[in-house]
């Protein structure tokens, strides 16, 4: 008797099924490792943790602390691409198994549904956003649990389910605050269609409004809205349109559909191989998913400031050569690039400047909000009042956060306050990443006469400013005018107050700074293009500065201005761009700030 050989097909397709997910996910790792960079998630939100009783302390004592500081603490390894990538991937992954599990006890027949990765999908568009903390998915995750841990009791007495119910509610509420409602409906919805045991779901829905408000009257200092919402509404700047809300109606609106009868119609979207439309939908959904939700801007702004932050400045202006912004961020931080890398009075213009001086020290609306940006660009020049100053902004603000807490530490070094230096770097010893830096610096407290030996500290005492004097935050040049008062040797604030010049159109401010002998006989090009647009303005006035001009410049203007007069405004303005973009003469008549606000109306 001769048996016949098993069909191929369905071994085919359990293959399909079997490998679908480890690629499905090892695609979506690489993606966010590639295209989002987890260390650009660390730069936007910088998230504090000390390993130390009393900072777990402060986030026991409120609901959804726990994930708070579960968040911190797995954030923290964002810093390094890979890990953090692991981390958001294994997140995609739990979202899917654990979708599986509850849509098993729902419709078993769709374990391999299209419908299992919708939850992983929306995830990754929230991670696409930098500042979505890893809270919101961690305490969304648990609600998961309860409810899978729930739909196991289906087969138990009421009076069980019951004691279930409140025991994961009240453990829910404490660890994830407002998710606690994610995992109550779901159980409110059970009871009521699979179930139809209308008082138990009753009590249900009365228990799920009780326990927030129970909370804030006896147990912790709570606002009505966070009492009922902490965690399930982001916070703060942080706006992700309605995919959080999408996530979290998923489950409720699956089970009703169950409940109807309405999911047997989602098995045509299988996904073996007799269903490649279903794979093909997976897909294209996933990558539409990703590019609508990426934003270029932002990851241009972050890039750009995590470039500063660790002091790469020619990769920063790299970078902006390839993805220009309009951001008054990354102009601030250009303009700093081209200082440190020598090339402020020379390539200026090169680069866009239509932000002005507020270019150059951020406009007061935004200074409040970038405090630490601002003290750094005072810490480069050595004014560490003002620094501190702005940095202790950023600690009302941030509190813990690492940058603040270095910043701090090395100004109490420099100044002598060994208290307050101690306290910043002890703090920063319990940190994960800064532990090394704080027991680095930590012998310059008690042996200051080693300060000469740390190459950053040293530079730092040859520039600190020694004499008090008012500080004018509303026009920061009036600061830099202070700093160079005391200290004429202070190149970049001496820079800095030449571009202001520039930008301002203060010409004759910058060759009174020329002539008080601040710069070599040779000057920069910058220097040059604004010396000969003073001298054509003024018929001639401080002649004298034209034998300090190269051939170059004079023969580059008159064909500047020659081209600037034909008279279509249009079609001059296209070859003097290509042509002149970057000289301060172009700035002059096209890119400063009035110009683009008259262009914009």
């Amino acid at each position: 008797m001769i048996s016949a050989a098993p069909h191929p097909r369905p071994l085919r397709s359990s293959i399909t099924a079997l490998l679908l997910p480890p690629l499905y996910f090892a695609g979506c790792f690489f993606y966010i490792l590639w295209r989002l960079d987890p260390a650009l998630s660390y730069q936007c939100q910088v998230p504090p943790f000390l390993w130390d009783e009393a900072f777990l302390r402060t986030f026991m004592a409120f609901p959804g602390g726990l994930s708070e500081y579960l968040s911190n603490l797995l954030s923290q390894f964002y810093y390094f691409p890979w890990i953090g990538a692991a981390i958001m991937t294994v997140c995609l992954i739990a979202a899917l198994l654990l979708t599986r599990a509850i849509t098993h006890h729902l419709s078993p027949q769709l374990r391999n549904s299209l419908l299992l990765y919708i939850p992983s999908i929306l995830m990754l568009i929230l991670f696409s956003h930098y500042e979505h903390r890893l809270s919101y998915t961690l305490a969304w995750l648990q609600s998961l649990v309860g409810v899978l841990c729930y739909l196991k009791l289906q087969s138990k007495p009421p009076g069980m389910r019951l004691a279930v119910f409140i025991l994961l509610s009240i453990l829910i509420y404490y660890t994830g605050a407002g998710f606690m409602l994610v995992f109550a409906v779901p159980a409110i919805i059970i009871e009521a269609l699979f179930r139809r045991h209308l008082l138990l779901s009753s009590f249900y829905l009365f228990f799920m409004l009780a326990l927030p408000y129970v909370a804030r009257t006896w147990f912790f200092i709570l606002t009505p809205q966070s009492a009922y919402l902490y965690l399930l509404l982001p916070i703060y700047d942080y706006r992700p349109s309605v995919t959080p809300y999408i996530l979290y109606l998923y489950f409720p609106l699956l089970f009703m559909l169950a409940g109807a009868g309405l999911l047997d119609g989602s098995r045509r979207f299988e996904l073996n191989r007799r269903k490649k439309f279903a794979v093909a939908l997976l897909v294209s959904l996933t990558i539409a998913a990703a590019l609508v939700s990426f934003d270029p801007d932002m990851h241009t702004i972050l890039q750009v400031d995590f470039y500063a932050r660790h002091s790469q400045w020619q990769k920063l202006l790299d970078h902006v050569e390839e993805h220009p912004s309009d951001d008054v961020l990354v102009a601030f931080h250009t303009n700093r690039a081209l200082y440190h890398s020598g090339r402020m009075p020379s390539e200026m213009f090169t680069y866009d400047q239509t932000w002005g001086v507020d270019g150059l020290f951020l406009p007061p609306e935004a200074r409040a909000f970038f405090s630490i940006q601002v003290s750094d660009l005072y810490w480069d020049m050595g004014f560490l009042n003002e620094a501190e100053h702005w940095v202790l902004e950023d600690h009302s603000n941030f509190s813990y956060s690492p940058w603040h807490l270095q910043r701090l530490a090395l100004i109490s070094i420099l100044k002598g306050n060994s208290g307050l230096a101690d306290m910043c770097l002890t703090a920063l010893s319990k940190t994960i990443l800064y532990r090394d830096w704080a027991n680095h610096y930590r012998p310059l407290i008690s042996q200051p006469h080693r300060l000469p030996e740390n190459r950053l500290l040293s530079y730092m005492q040859s520039r600190q400013i020694n004499k008090d004097f008012i500080i004018n935050s509303t026009f920061p040049e009036q600061d830099i005018q202070a700093i160079l008062a005391q200290n004429r040797e202070n190149t970049m604030a001496f820079e800095y107050m030449m571009a202001t010049h520039m930008l301002t159109f203060r010409l004759g401010m910058l060759i009174a700074a020329l002539e008080s002998g601040h710069t070599d006989l040779f000057l920069p090009r910058h220097y040059q293009e604004a010396i000969i647009v003073f001298l054509h303005n003024t018929d001639g006035q401080k002649s004298e500065f034209i034998t300090r001009l190269s051939p170059m410049t004079l023969t580059g203007f008159n064909e500047f201005m020659q081209m600037a007069g034909h008279g279509d405004d249009a079609a001059a303005r296209d070859e003097l761009r290509e042509k002149y973009g970057h000289t301060y003469w172009y700035y002059s008549l096209f890119s400063n700030p009035a110009t683009r606000i008259a262009q914009s109306r």
